[in-house]
């Protein structure tokens, strides 16, 4: 495999989704469409013995009552060199406006290609969800972004009827009070792509040592190939503990079978970003799977205090929680505030 040309990312053309048409009829339509995912979602609760439903719609946290730690790097004298990182997570928000298309248009690819004109749910997949719990089928999974994003804000976890009921009705909210590009946004700077790294900035950064920042030098920034690798390793961001060898995940530098799954859900995201008019067949066909991912380190999710010029910062750190307003904060706060 060769890696991408320099151009990659500036030769692929940069339109905007198209906005569905309204007509007299839609509104009718969609409500339709609501009142039945209510049905749905209410054969959910009832089937898993849960008749509260108002609890699910009550709770629901939006994503401005959410606190997504980031971590805070500190530098040298000159501004550029890493001296050490502060934090929880490795995260570093970017809001959706200061993104490049690269990221934005693969993971609508990856995981939610009607995205930009469905209403936050899976439709279809609630419904197959309702009839599987009344019949006492196999649960569903495929969620949209949308459902995604509220799984990850509200921690669910499981593969139950009453978390693909929360969730759905959670997207839908979501759905109901935000744009397209906010809930983009939200998500991008959620979901975990492994090694530590929450949100695709972070990402980008470990995987590539590049930014989705659209103000950076173009040979800084993600490109598209590189953006296709990135998402598709939401799917699966770390390796199965219960069977590493198995179910690998997508990380390329994992092993030879984590590779070929990488680069068989690359040429699925490749196929998407053509079906969806993000590239025209010619330059995807000009694309090529990058080599260029960072090789796996095993030191990559260690701050850098464990230097000698970590004794430097921990006394930085050890004066600032004497002070307002870190004082008796806890220990990580001053790296995650």
């Amino acid at each position: 495999m060769t890696s991408p040309r320099p151009d990659d990312a500036a030769a692929a053309p940069e339109p905007t989704a198209p906005e569905p048409t309204a007509t007299p009829a839609e509104p009718k339509r969609r409500r339709r469409r609501k009142v039945t995912i209510i049905l749905a979602v209410l054969a959910l609760l009832l089937g898993s013995g849960l008749l509260g439903g108002a609890y699910y719609v009550d709770s629901v946290p939006t994503p401005t009552d959410l606190k997504l730690p980031e971590s805070t790097t500190v530098y040298f004298a000159d501004g550029r060199t890493p001296l050490a990182k502060l934090g929880t997570e490795n995260r570093t928000i970017v809001p959706f406006e200061q993104m490049n298309d690269s990221a934005k248009q693969a993971i609508v690819a990856a995981e939610d290609r009607t995205f930009w004109t469905n209403e936050g749910i899976d439709f279809a997949g609630v419904l197959r969800a309702a009839w599987a719990n009344v019949t006492g089928g196999q649960r569903q999974g495929a969620s949209t972004i949308t459902q995604q994003y509220a799984r990850v804000a509200a921690d669910l976890k499981g593969v139950t009827y009453s978390r693909k009921a929360r969730e759905a009705v959670m997207a839908w909210k979501l759905d109901d009070t935000y744009s397209k590009e906010e809930i983009l946004g939200f998500y991008l700077n959620t979901v975990p792509f492994g090694r530590g790294a929450y949100g695709v900035e972070a990402a980008a950064q470990t995987y590539f040592g590049k930014t989705v920042r659209r103000d950076a030098p173009a040979e800084k920034q993600l490109t598209v190939a590189e953006a296709m690798v990135l998402c598709a390793m939401v799917k699966q961001p770390e390796a199965n503990p219960d069977d590493p060898e198995g179910q690998p995940g997508y990380d390329p530098q994992r092993s030879p079978t984590a590779r070929q799954n990488s680069i068989d859900r690359w040429n699925y995201i490749r196929d998407g970003m053509v079906e969806l008019g993000y590239l025209s067949p010619d330059e995807a066909a000009d694309l090529a799977y990058p080599d260029t991912v960072k090789p796996i380190e095993a030191t990559a999710d260690r701050s850098g205090l464990d230097r000698p010029t970590g004794l430097v910062v921990n006394h930085v750190l050890s004066e600032l929680r004497q002070s307002e307003p870190f004082k008796d904060k806890p220990a990580d706060y001053v790296g995650s505030s």
